[in-house]
C-alpha cells in the first residue's frame, strides 16, 4: 500500500519529469551508417553540414543530418533536419521557412508557387491573428514503417503568457492532428 507522503509526491511531480528527453551524440561523416549516407544523397544529393546520432526516448535511434538549401519556392537559404532510421529509412524532415515572422508576405513565399489555395492562404493569415508566430515549418514524416510521406506547414504560436502550440495544416488549408498517428506519439522526433 502506499504511503500517504509517497502519494502526495507523485502528485505534485509533473509528468514531464518522469520524461527521458533525448541523446544527443555529434558524428562525423565516417561514424554514419553507409545506408543513410546513400539515402540523403538520392534525395537531397549530400552533404550534410553536420550528423547527430538522436536517442529518442523509446531508444530508438535516428541519425540527423542537418544541411542548409535553397528553397525553390522562395529563392532563400533555409535550414532542414533530416531523420532516417539507422537502415537508412527516411523517418521525416523538418525545413524552418521563417522564424519569427511578423507578417503573412514573410511567410506566403514558402506556400508554394503557382495555384496556391485560397483556403491555406486564408488559414495562415488568420493564424497571424491567433498570437505571435515563434516559426513557420514545412513538416513531413512517415507514419509507422510506410513510404509514403504526410506534408503539412507546421507553425508555432506563443500567446500572451508566451505558451507555445503547434498548428499543422495541409495544402489545402485543413487543420491536421498529427498526434493522430501512433508513430508520432512514439518517437515525437520533430521535437529534437
Amino acid at each position: 500500500m502506499l504511503r500517504p507522503a509517497l502519494i502526495a509526491l507523485l502528485l505534485a511531480t509533473p509528468l514531464a519529469s518522469f520524461a527521458q528527453a533525448p541523446t544527443r551524440q555529434p558524428l562525423t561523416e565516417a561514424q554514419v551508417p553507409k545506408a543513410v549516407l546513400t539515402a540523403l544523397d538520392a534525395t537531397l544529393g549530400g552533404p550534410a553540414d553536420s550528423w547527430e546520432k538522436v536517442t529518442l526516448k523509446n531508444k530508438q535511434a535516428r541519425v540527423v543530418a542537418t544541411l542548409t538549401r535553397l528553397n525553390p519556392s522562395s529563392g532563400v537559404m533555409v535550414t532542414q533536419r533530416v531523420r532516417y532510421t539507422e537502415d537508412g529509412r527516411q523517418t521525416s524532415m523538418t525545413e524552418y521557412q521563417a522564424k519569427a515572422p511578423k507578417t503573412f508576405e514573410e511567410v506566403e513565399p514558402y506556400l508554394g508557387t503557382g495555384g496556391v489555395n485560397p483556403a491555406l492562404t486564408e488559414k495562415v493569415k488568420g493564424l497571424f491573428k491567433t498570437g505571435r508566430i515563434v516559426s513557420f515549418e514545412r513538416f513531413s514524416f512517415a507514419p509507422g514503417k510506410q513510404d509514403t510521406q504526410v506534408v503539412v506547414h507546421r507553425v508555432r504560436l506563443a500567446n500572451a503568457k508566451g505558451e507555445v502550440a503547434t498548428v499543422a495544416v495541409d495544402d489545402e488549408g485543413r487543420d491536421v492532428d498529427l498526434w493522430k498517428y501512433p508513430v508520432r506519439k512514439l518517437e515525437g522526433e520533430d521535437l529534437d
